[in-house]
């Protein structure tokens, strides 16, 4: 991609969000998109947050593998390890992909900025980037396994409070995927036309589509010609 998002490192310490598990599936399956819940904070803050209470109490507790924001992402549980982003007595998973997301999926948090869309708009485009490269890595179709946290889970409204920062309808997912396929594609877009949507019957709503199934380290993310992932990792002290 034409331009780089930063990605760290910065890992949450083992403990009750982060317990060191790997995911039942080995790797991941499915993704779920969710958004902070928490408006104007930024990646690093809230991994701060998670980092000084890594030993929350089971009953509250929550993770997520990654936050992206404007400026940058930060991975604080490994992808092919257990976070705690979705409950686990919600079925909806359960019925769409034949496991929970906490053991079989990726959960990828984006920040908002309510009083700032421009500023939201970079972090949706970070994001997209990011999941981009994800979906690549771990052959994830997200126009089908990839859901929102509020599809699978009904008290849930992410990551509608996002897409609503950033000007949109709070159930456009589509606004998300439709931006991570324009970057597998290889294409790099001004994220004030990323919203080009297909015509409106043309629009099939997520929820419709799935019921059809049966110190820290710095990385460039970089997509070679061949679209194949290439990292590199330097070490910031």
């Amino acid at each position: 991609y034409k331009r780089q998002v930063p990605v760290y490192l910065d890992l949450i310490p083992y403990g009750t969000r982060r317990t060191g598990q790997k995911l039942d599936t080995g790797s991941p399956i499915f993704a779920v998109y969710h958004d902070t819940g928490n408006p104007g904070s930024t990646a690093q803050q809230n991994v701060n947050y998670y980092k000084n209470t890594y030993m929350e109490p089971w009953a509250s507790t929550a993770s997520a593998h990654f936050f992206v924001d404007d400026k940058e992402c930060i991975i604080n549980v490994p992808i092919d390890e257990k976070a705690w982003h979705v409950l686990y007595d919600t079925p909806t998973d359960n019925y769409y992909f034949g496991d929970d997301a906490n053991d079989a999926a990726f959960g990828g948090e984006l920040c908002y900025f309510p009083d700032d869309r421009e500023r939201s708009l970079t972090a949706l485009d970070n994001f997209a980037r990011v999941c981009a490269v994800l979906f690549e890595s771990w052959d994830i179709d997200h126009f089908h396994k990839c859901p929102g946290h509020q599809d699978i889970q009904d008290d849930k409204q992410d990551p509608g409070n996002a897409l609503e920062a950033c000007g949109y309808g709070r159930h456009e997912i589509d606004v998300i995927d439709n931006l991570v396929q324009k970057y597998m594609d290889g294409t790099d877009v001004d994220k004030d036309t990323i919203t080009d949507l297909p015509e409106k019957d043309d629009v099939i709503e997520k929820i419709y589509r799935l019921h059809n199934l049966g110190a820290k380290y710095y990385y460039n993310f970089l997509m070679a010609e061949e679209y194949s992932i290439v990292c590199v990792c330097v070490c910031v002290c």
